[in-house]
C-alpha cells in the first residue's frame, strides 16, 4: 500500500471491500508511519509514496465509505529460524528479547504508542452489521 497514489488506494480499498466475504480478512503489511524506526524504511525507498498509520488507512477507508474496518493492529511476528548452532539460537533469542525491552522502555519514557516497530500488519475485515 505503501507504493500506491491515494486513487490507486481507493481503488484496491474499493476491490478488497467487493471481495471479502462477511468473516474474510485482508493482511496488509507497511512500514510503520508512527514509528522513528520504520521511517528509514519508508524514505529509504524512492518508490514508496505513502506514509501509512494504522488511523491515516482508517480515514482513508472512512472517506471513501467503505464497510471495512480495521480488526487488528499487531508488529510482525518474530519467528525463531531452526538453526544448528546453539549459539546462534542463543544470539537470536537475546537479539529478539533485548529489541522488544527497548522499545518498551522507550515507549514508557517518551510516552510514545508501543507499535514502533518497521512494520505493522493490520487485519482488515468487513464492518459489523455492513454488507
Amino acid at each position: 500500500f505503501e507504493h500506491l497514489d491515494d486513487r490507486q488506494m481507493r481503488d484496491y480499498l474499493g476491490l478488497i471491500a467487493r471481495s471479502l466475504c462477511s468473516d474474510g480478512v485482508a493482511i496488509l503489511r507497511f512500514p510503520n508511519g508512527t514509528s522513528p524506526f520504520g521511517r528509514m524504511y519508508q524514505y529509504g525507498d524512492l518508490t514508496h509514496i505513502a506514509v501509512l498509520t494504522p488511523s491515516a488507512l482508517e480515514q482513508k477507508i472512512k472517506q471513501a465509505g467503505f464497510p471495512l474496518q480495521i480488526k487488528r493492529v499487531k508488529n510482525p511476528a518474530y519467528g525463531i529460524r531452526f538453526c544448528r548452532s546453539p549459539l546462534r539460537l542463543a544470539k537470536r533469542l537475546l537479539h529478539q528479547s533485548l529489541r522488544l525491552l527497548f522499545f518498551f522502555i522507550v515507549a514508557k519514557i517518551v510516552g510514545i504508542p508501543k507499535e514502533m516497530d518497521l512494520n505493522l500488519v493490520v487485519h482488515l475485515g468487513r464492518a459489523e452489521g455492513k454488507v
